[in-house]
């Protein structure tokens, strides 16, 4: 392997009987000329790319060197070459694809790939991403989307074309959750990922998924978390109405997440018009409800009881709003973080989520109360079985609404003899 100091002149002069030979620039280390036995001379660099997470030598030709007696002959000359070469080296070394010094993009082509960035995509796919069932997500379900695919694990992909993300770059944002002990958000972020990445493909933005084929990496186990009867007692209690008005705000709907078993957003979210005092149920559309079907609750005299409550509060302050559980009179409740820790600190109960409550209804009507399953899964709004699937159940709001009813009072009955007995023995 040859090495000269590469000028114009030299070049000219190189020959050889192989059938062809690198000559290797003793001035810009890595940079050559190639000359086979026909004559031809083209200029050559080594240098070492970052591929898979190591450094490994690679080749590149620059182009055909261009006679100087040959002005209009293609080719290359010698400065030009050598600073092709250096552009190339420096590349290599900042872990950068030393094809786009050689065969830069065109900038037409740049600006668009630039505004196909993953930063971009993410937010047209949030704007407008659709479910299987053509409906919009819920504000509530966009801003966990979001908040999966943002922060600092995806800083080095904001402004990264979506066609140069890769299948590894996908794995080592999940490992980085995974090595912060965050299964269950590892496998949320994958299922973001793919319904973005699947949406990008679908509307041509990409021609590979990067996300296919990889499995869900994070080991979770079902929460399976139930209260037992003392201490729902506890919390019950816990919930008194005192001290600030977001503290019985959070209480009553505790209280009512308690005695219904319904899902924490939709109790929080209630609104007035949704419920009828007469008739005494609160009404669900299906734009409210997590499954998208509407859904019918039939109110016990306890749950009134807190509505109601709920309604003078808001009348002695002074509100006019659309939402039965709010501060402000515009927005819902929305203050559960620190509810909760007050809440937690009252009651003394430990490892207990506000769902848990829901399976805990499920659980005690069931188990405690000998109910039908079928009536508890309508209680809960769970759409299983043929009765509930399809056009059936359109017109299957109101199914089972009687022994529905009886249900939710026989439950409220139950648990309210239990905070009596429990007062009692104190």
């Amino acid at each position: 392997m040859p090495r000269k100091r590469v000028t114009s002149p030299t070049i000219q002069h190189l020959k050889t009987d192989k059938v062809q030979e690198d000559f290797w620039d003793t001035i810009t280390p890595g940079f050559g000329v190639r000359v086979t036995r026909g004559g031809r001379k083209t200029f050559v660099v080594m240098t070492r790319v970052l591929e898979g997470g190591q450094w490994k030598k690679r080749r590149y030709t620059i182009g055909q060197y261009k006679e100087a007696v040959a002005s209009d002959a293609e080719g290359l000359d010698l400065k030009t070459a050598r600073d092709r070469a250096k552009a190339v080296i420096a590349a290599a070394g900042d872990g950068q694809d030393p094809q786009e010094v050689l065969h830069p993009t065109p900038r037409d082509e740049k600006v668009e790939r630039s505004a196909d960035c993953f930063a971009n995509m993410r937010d047209e796919f949030l704007k407008r991403y659709r479910t299987r069932q053509r409906t919009k997500p819920r504000p509530r379900t966009i801003v966990e989307m979001r908040r999966c695919i943002s922060g600092k694990r995806f800083k080095d992909w904001e402004y990264k074309p979506i066609t140069n993300i890769t299948k590894q770059d996908v794995r080592n944002v999940l490992d980085s959750i995974l090595d912060e002990g965050h299964d269950a958000h590892a496998n949320k972020t994958l299922t973001v990922l793919k319904m973005l990445f699947n949406w990008a493909y679908d509307h041509d933005k990409i021609t590979d998924v990067p996300t296919d084929r990889i499995k869900p990496p994070g080991a979770v186990t079902p929460r399976e978390r139930t209260l037992t009867m003392p201490e729902l007692v506890a919390v019950w209690n816990a919930t008194y109405r005192d001290r600030g008005i977001d503290i019985h705000i959070h209480g009553d709907i505790v209280r009512i997440l308690m005695l219904t078993g319904q899902r924490r957003n939709e109790v929080a979210g209630m609104q007035w018009s949704e419920i009828d005092f007469d008739r005494r149920t609160w009404e669900l559309s299906r734009d409210r409800t997590k499954n998208k079907q509407p859904h019918i609750v039939p109110l016990s005299s306890a749950v009134l009881s807190i509505l109601r409550r709920q309604l003078e509060d808001q009348k002695e302050l002074g509100l006019e709003s659309a939402h039965v559980f709010t501060t402000t009179g515009d927005t819902p409740f929305s203050g559960w973080s620190r509810s909760k820790q007050r809440l937690d600190q009252r009651c003394g109960v430990t490892d207990w989520r506000l769902h848990d409550l829901r399976r805990t209804v499920v659980t005690g009507m069931n188990d405690d109360l000998g109910i039908w399953p079928h009536v508890v899964e309508a209680v809960v709004n769970h759409v299983t079985g043929a009765a509930k699937r399809g056009v059936a159940g359109v017109y299957n709001r109101a199914e089972y609404l009687k022994e529905r009813r009886r249900a939710l009072e026989r439950w409220a009955r139950h648990l309210l003899k239990q905070v009596a007995a429990a007062r009692r023995e104190a």
